[in-house]
C-alpha cells in the first residue's frame, strides 16, 4: 500500500483511463503534463488538504483534455517551425481544451465554482 492515499485514488483511476484511453497516470515531480499516452501529475505533501486535493484533480482534468482534444503531431510540428513560440501555442491551446473538456464532461470545473442548478 501506498504512503500517500490520493495516489492510491489516482491509481485506480488510472486503470480506468488505461482501459478507455491507453493513458497511464504517474505522480513525480513538481509539475503535470501529457504527452498523449502518459499523465504525470506532481508528487504530494503529506498531509493531503482538501484545497491540494481540487487543484491535483483540477491538474488531472485539465491534462486529460490535453490527451482527449490535442493534436500532439501539430503541436510537434509547430514547435519545429517557431522555435521558442511553445508557450503562445500553449496558452491558446489550454484555453480551447478546457472549454471543450468542460462541454464535454459536465463535472469538469476549470478555475471556477460551478452555480448551483
Amino acid at each position: 500500500m501506498r504512503a500517500n492515499p490520493f495516489e492510491s485514488r489516482l491509481e485506480r483511476l488510472a486503470r480506468t483511463l488505461t482501459e478507455q484511453f491507453g493513458v497511464q497516470v504517474i505522480c513525480q515531480g513538481d509539475n503535470a503534463w501529457t504527452d498523449g499516452q502518459k499523465i504525470v501529475l506532481p508528487s504530494v505533501p503529506q498531509p493531503l488538504d482538501q484545497d491540494l486535493e481540487k487543484c491535483l484533480i483540477g491538474y488531472l482534468d485539465h491534462e486529460m483534455g490535453h490527451v482527449a482534444f490535442s493534436d500532439f503531431g501539430v503541436a510537434e510540428q509547430f514547435t519545429k517551425s517557431h522555435p521558442g513560440c511553445e508557450g503562445l501555442l500553449n496558452v491558446i491551446e489550454d484555453a480551447l481544451i478546457e472549454r471543450r473538456a468542460m462541454e464535454r464532461w459536465h463535472a469538469v470545473e476549470v478555475g471556477q465554482t460551478k452555480p448551483a442548478s
